[in-house]
């Protein structure tokens, strides 16, 4: 009988290298069963690529069958775990039964141990140091908890809530697993493509490398989406469909007899909810990206106040105001916020579409941008004077005061954007309580209280943002701009528009 080994390998007699291996995971005992755990099977198909470098196949499986993962795999440098080669791995929309009985593909249900995350410290799904590829997977967490409307409402449910605040305040904290990120990448030239991700607690963290490469990427979850801690070279992110279909459930009625709207509203009312959040990056280029339901879609930069969670070190990484940082050309100051350039971002009912937290001595730079407003999480935005009247921190942009020459090397921190569109939308039959547009919860198209100058060229600002409520400044905003030219409000052309803090004029 052939040993498994001499299966995985073709060795060149002539000058004894060795080719590179093109093994699969059943090789080394993977079932795909959905029952048995395939942890240890598909670490040995690595360990066995990783002499050579080479593909490690995941074979599809039938409906309600899956590659049960339990526990952390390491991708090494020179290989690649490919499901399915081109295109994702998955054939439904959304609204499902639970267990699934209709997905066909190369399917991993992830079920980490606990304490593999109870503990201070999590691990990942998928660990990658740097020089490997992941694609074609669909991952569900399918032990993670998803309660209808109907369940929380059912006094007999362990999901009871007497009402919404509670649910919203208690939800997340008693019944999410806090699992680790699924892709935590800490070294460069790493791809991950062809991805669907459902029920994650963090899907994506680049704890450290660069040259990084994710693409045509699929996925709702509790928390965060992408989180950048520190890339020291070019990252590129693109074709995100960030949208909440999730096993069984999608916002509003879904299968019958089931209503899924607190689960959402719980969800994007979270400000942890976030696309994509950059803390420190040496030039970003990031494109195409879809949200929709999330609490914020893009946020640049840390602060004690928004730091960038990274669960597998266990630390909260965030800027601060003491630590020095020497630049090349000799002067000194803060450690600069990220850089980079986004474009085609789509943010579709959401607190915040963009939240500059810390700021950078180069730009950030946008270019076809729709933000559309509509949910609430109940805070207020501070404002100068006695009698001011509260203010919601919803928001198309939302500036906050670590934003700041301070935090900078001395210049005032700039936003160029190029072609935005805003608007806000009421949809409580998909996000309950939580929905609320500009005039419900008094947001603003921006929120200013930092320093920045905003520069737009071409904007349409809709309804129900009117000339009133396009910006409020906060108490910090001495040094803020904003300047648009050609100025759309709700179709109609007005003159290009130029406000500057500080607050009261």
């Amino acid at each position: 009988m052939t040993h498994p080994m001499t299966l995985a390998f073709v060795l060149l007699a002539a000058s004894g290298r060795l080719l590179a291996a093109d093994v699969s995971v059943r090789t080394y005992g993977a079932r795909g069963d959905g029952v048995h755990d395939d942890t240890a099977a598909f670490g040995q198909a690595l360990s066995a690529a990783a002499k050579s470098g080479g593909v490690v196949r995941v074979p599809s499986v039938g409906p309600g069958r899956g590659y049960v993962i339990s526990g952390t795999l390491t991708i090494p440098a020179g290989v690649s775990l490919v499901g399915s080669p081109a295109g994702f791995a998955n054939n439904a929309w959304a609204a499902f039964s639970m267990p699934e009985s209709i997905l066909v593909g190369a399917k991993i249900l992830a079920r980490p141990k606990p304490d593999d995350y109870t503990g201070a410290k999590k691990r990942p799904l998928f660990e990658l140091p740097g020089g490997s590829t992941v694609r074609g997977l669909y991952i569900l967490y399918d032990q993670q908890p998803w309660p209808s409307d109907e369940e929380f409402a059912d006094a007999a449910s362990p999901f009871h809530y007497p009402d919404y605040a509670s649910a919203r305040r208690l939800f997340l904290r008693q019944h999410v697993k806090p699992y680790g990120p699924t892709f935590y990448v800490t070294g460069p030239n790493v791809v991950i493509e062809d991805i669907v991700c459902d029920r994650y607690y963090d899907f994506f963290v680049q704890a450290r490398g660069g040259r990084t490469y994710v693409d045509r990427v699929s996925l709702y979850g509790y928390r965060c989406g992408f989180a950048y801690r520190e890339c020291l070279d070019v990252n590129r992110l693109s074709r995100v469909h960030l949208v909440p279909n999730v096993g069984p459930a999608c916002p509003g009625k879904a299968l019958p007899g089931k209503t899924y709207t607190w689960i959402y509203g719980i969800i994007a009312s979270s400000a942890d909810n976030v696309g994509v959040h950059v803390a420190r990056s040496d030039g970003y280029v990031f494109r195409d990206l879809m949200f929709f339901g999330v609490h914020t879609a893009l946020r640049l930069g840390a602060s004690r106040d928004y730091p960038l969670h990274d669960t597998v070190e266990g630390v909260e990484a965030y800027e601060q105001e003491a630590s020095q940082v020497r630049h090349g050309f000799g002067s000194s100051y803060v450690a600069q916020g990220p850089w980079g350039s986004v474009s085609e971002l789509t943010a579709d009912l959401c607190a915040v579409g963009v939240h500059l937290v810390w700021p950078t001595p180069l730009t950030n730079r946008l270019t076809n941008v729709i933000v559309h407003t509509g949910i609430t999480d109940d805070r207020s935005f501070l404002v100068p004077g006695k009698d001011a009247s509260p203010i919601g921190r919803q928001a198309a942009v939302l500036v906050e005061s670590s934003h700041s020459v301070t935090n900078n090397i001395g210049i005032v921190p700039a936003l160029l954007i190029c072609n935005l569109s805003v608007g806000s939308f009421h949809d409580p039959g998909r996000f309950g309580p939580a929905a609320a547009d500009a005039s419900r919860c008094r947001g603003r198209a921006f929120l200013v209280d930092g320093d920045v100058a905003i520069e737009i060229a071409n904007a349409q600002i809709n309804s129900p943002y009117t000339e009133d409520s396009t910006i409020a400044f906060g108490p910090a905003a001495s040094k803020a701009t904003l300047r648009i030219r050609g100025l759309l409000r709700t179709g109609n052309a007005c003159p290009d528009l130029v406000l500057k803090g500080p607050p009261g004029q």
